[in-house]
C-alpha cells in the first residue's frame, strides 16, 4: 500500500448495492411512522404522552406498553424501564422520559425514581422532607426532598 503525506492510501471497500439500498428503505420507513434513527429513543405517543416503548436489543426491537410499567430508574448512562418484573435498559436521559410519561399515572420521586401512582399503597414521612413509598410488591422506595412536593401532591 503507498503512503502518501504520512497516510495510508487504500481504496474503499466495496459496498452491496444490495445492502445500502436496504438500509434506506428502512430508515425512510421509520422515518415515515415517526420513529427515526435513534430507536432505542423512539416511542409512539399518544395524546403527547407514550403508549409504548420501541427498544432496542442484540436481536432486534420490540415494544414494551407503558400500560405494562410498574417503574422507572436510572442505571448509569441508561434508564432502567421495569415492567412485569423485566429490566429493558432505555438510553435515553431521565427527564426526557418523565416529560414523555403522563404525570397522572406515573410520578418521580427522587432523582433516579419514578413510580406508576396506582402501585403506590403506602407512604410513611421519614422526617426532614422525606418519605418512604411502599409499592405493591413489597419494594420500598425513599423519596428525596428535592421531590417531597410531588409526593405531597399524592397525599391531597
Amino acid at each position: 500500500m503507498p503512503i502518501r503525506g504520512g497516510r495510508c492510501s487504500r481504496a474503499p471497500a466495496p459496498v452491496s448495492l444490495r445492502a445500502s439500498c436496504a438500509r434506506n428503505a428502512l430508515t425512510h420507513a421509520l422515518r415515515a411512522i415517526g420513529l427515526g434513527r435513534d430507536l432505542s429513543q423512539a416511542q409512539v405517543t399518544f395524546n403527547g404522552f407514550a403508549k409504548r416503548f420501541v427498544i432496542r436489543d442484540a436481536e432486534g426491537m420490540y415494544f414494551v406498553p407503558v400500560a405494562d410499567v410498574d417503574r422507572v430508574e436510572a442505571d448509569g448512562d441508561y434508564v432502567a424501564v421495569i415492567a412485569g418484573g423485566r429490566h429493558h435498559l432505555v438510553r435515553q436521559a431521565m427527564h426526557v422520559l418523565e416529560s414523555r410519561l403522563d404525570p397522572a399515572e406515573f410520578v418521580r420521586v427522587h432523582r433516579s425514581h419514578m413510580v406508576r401512582i396506582e402501585r403506590i399503597r403506602r407512604v410513611e414521612p421519614c422526617g426532614h422532607g422525606e418519605y418512604e413509598l411502599t409499592r405493591a410488591d413489597g419494594i420500598r422506595v425513599t423519596s428525596s426532598r428535592s421531590y417531597r412536593e410531588q409526593v405531597r401532591r399524592l397525599l391531597r
